[in-house]
């Protein structure tokens, strides 16, 4: 089965998608884990004002 995002050069990536084309291969092989989102800082509470 062909797929049409091959192209006629199976194996060689074109330099940009080189390095997806890596990533792809370490996520698959489990040695590069993904890149865990980064959390978001909790805001600082606002301290209660006192009632006058």
């Amino acid at each position: 089965m062909r797929f049409a995002w091959t192209g006629p050069a199976v194996g060689s990536p074109s330099p940009e998608n080189a390095w997806k084309v890596r990533r792809c291969a370490l996520l698959r092989s489990g040695a590069l884990a993904p890149e865990p989102e980064p959390e978001p800082e909790p805001e600082p509470e606002p301290e209660p004002e006192p009632e006058p």
